[in-house]
């Protein structure tokens, strides 16, 4: 998804627009809580496809797609799912109990944080029916081979997460997992890595808020949409509150989480 902030003059690379996108990330995971990552080359694959797209647009307006869509007919009409279960229909998302805890790493955070994801929190907990929940700060910065526990938050560069490498603003994903003897798989743990740089530049609180939104909505279980007007968009320009299609998607998730 790329948003480009208004206010916020594009940064060029070369003869491109330098533009903000978000990355999903969906970690995998199997019986016994045994998890394993999406394949580094993939995601080079993913990295270097927008990067090209970049490359080939031109103006300030340029918006470019980070590639990583849905689960393949997934989802309704305005929202796809980020994984689905066995049944290849039914979502993988949170159970319907309890909260889903955040830890947050404030390392290279910008000034504010703290009030931009608590604003977050509360928007995405209002529109889905989930209950985020942050519990306190962290000192691990192991983003991307994530454990059973809580959603870690944190902010990086693209010299320790590769994935933000290019004009990636934030990387966020679930990891989930099915227990022995059963199919269904539950969301466990996850992360969202926020690209310092993108944070530490001028921008909109309710720009801020969107791109954390978008991010923890993909822990939720929302994959990307193409229809117009969503937060869950590939491609997005000035889109900062969830739409139509987006609520959707997440009551579908929390219907199926409760069902």
């Amino acid at each position: 998804m790329t948003i480009l902030p208004p206010e916020s003059p594009p940064r060029r690379r070369g003869c491109a627009t330098r533009l903000i996108a978000l990355l999903l990330i969906a970690f995998v995971g199997f019986a016994g809580f045994q998890a394993v990552g999406l394949a580094v080359d993939d995601l080079r694959w993913l990295r270097d496809r927008a990067l090209a797209e970049a490359e080939a647009l031109v103006g300030d307006q340029a918006t470019v797609s980070d590639g990583m869509d849905g689960h393949a007919g997934s989802g309704g009409d305005g929202y796809s799912f980020s994984a689905v279960q066995p049944d290849g229909v039914s979502p993988v998302t949170w159970p319907c109990e309890g909260t889903i805890r955040i830890e947050i790493n404030p390392e290279g955070a910008p000034e504010g944080h703290a009030e931009l994801v608590a604003e977050a929190v509360d928007r995405i907990n209002a529109a889905s029916g989930f209950t985020f929940e942050i519990v306190g700060q962290s000192d691990d910065r192991d983003f991307l081979d994530r454990r059973p526990g809580p959603v870690l938050l944190g902010f990086a560069d693209a010299d320790e997460v590769e994935h933000l490498d290019g004009p990636i603003a934030g990387v966020g994903g679930s990891l989930y997992a099915s227990a022995p003897g059963e199919s269904a798989f539950t969301s466990v743990g996850g992360m969202v890595v926020l690209d310092e740089a993108a944070f530490g530049r001028r921008m909109s609180d309710a720009t801020a808020e969107a791109i954390i939104m978008h991010e923890l909505a993909h822990v939720l279980g929302l994959g990307h949409t193409d229809a117009r007007g969503q937060l869950m968009r590939g491609t997005n320009t000035f889109q900062v509150d969830f739409g139509e299609g987006d609520r959707a998607g997440l009551t579908a998730l929390r219907e199926h989480a409760c069902s």
